[in-house]
Parts: structure tokens; sequence; C-alpha cells
């Protein structure tokens, strides 16, 4: 709603939002969630994560040079440099710290 209204990125026919969007991108990010749990699909992650940035690349590159789709290019460098930046703070060693909260200094029993 924000996008298509408020910053005119894209438009609806009889410029009105259709009632199935907001549902139908709830159910699109459930899905993500549930996907993202897969047990056999976290196991290749990265190779995931490397195919997608190749193929998005690929795709938005041909948008850029045969439809001219200087949006779409722009969203996509945005959305992959997301993507990398994420995958470096995920690759960071947590240090113990922010796994155990620290101790809690022993209090004194009221008087």
């Amino acid at each position: 709603m924000v996008l298509s209204m408020g910053w005119g990125l894209y438009v609806y026919k009889n410029a009105i939002i259709p009632l199935y969007v907001s549902p139908g991108h709830a159910v699109f990010y459930s899905l993500a969630v549930v996907t993202a749990r897969e047990r056999r699909l976290q196991a290749h992650a990265p190779a995931i994560t490397r195919a997608v940035l190749i193929l998005g690349s690929l795709y938005a590159s041909a948008s850029f040079l045969f439809l001219h789709d200087t949006r779409g290019t722009l969203w996509w460098l945005i959305a992959s440099i997301l993507i990398i930046r994420i995958l470096d703070l995920l690759s960071l060693p947590i240090p113990p710290t922010a796994i155990s909260p620290s101790p809690r200094p022993a209090t004194s029993p009221p008087n």
C-alpha cells in the first residue's frame, strides 16, 4: 500500500488495491517462514542463496537491458545488498555473552 499509493512505484488497474492483495502477502510470508524452518532446505541454504542471487541478477540485468526497467534493477540491487549484508552478519561468531544473560548481582533481603 505504501509503495503503490504513497510512493507511486506501481499502480493497480482502476487505482484500487484488490482485496486479495493483503491476505496474499500474509500467506506468502507465512509460507516463507515455514519453508525457512525446513531442515532439508537449511542444509542447502548456501547453494539456494547463491542461486537466488545469480538468477535474480541475470533477470534484473535482462530486464534492464531489454525492457529498460530501471526501478526493478534498482530494487534488485538494494535487495541483493541486503541479502549479502545479512549473510555477513549471520557468519559472525556470536560471543558467549550474547547467548547467556549476564549474572545479576545478589540483592540483600529487605530489612
